[in-house]
């Protein structure tokens, strides 16, 4: 039985290097390497839609639909509440885990 790790040093992706600038943080407004291009492809459409939607509502007109969306700001609070504790605790799960690993 002949057992054999082959490790290849040459890779095709290599690390993006990234200059700091003057301040240190001129890698923030580049595009290569980001996420923000394909997090924009995902959320434009969505921030969009969102505003169209928000103009068409909020018109003198459309009287029935308020009605119809009238809870909407309790479940807004009550998702937004519930969001905030979950981004809370899970925060301090990560703090704790930091200081248990240091």
């Amino acid at each position: 039985l002949n057992l054999c790790l082959v490790v290849t040093t040459a890779s095709p992706h290599r690390m993006i290097e990234y200059d700091g600038g003057i301040f240190g943080v001129a890698h923030v407004c580049r595009i290569r390497g980001s996420v923000f291009p394909k997090a924009g492809f995902i959320a434009l459409p969505n921030a969009l839609l969102a505003v169209a939607l928000h103009i068409y509502f909020q018109h003198e007109g459309n009287v029935a639909w308020r009605d119809w969306f009238g809870g909407a700001e309790l479940l807004w609070g009550s998702y937004t509440s519930l969001l905030g504790f979950l981004i809370v605790f899970r925060s301090n799960q990560a703090y704790n885990r930091f200081w248990d690993g240091a």
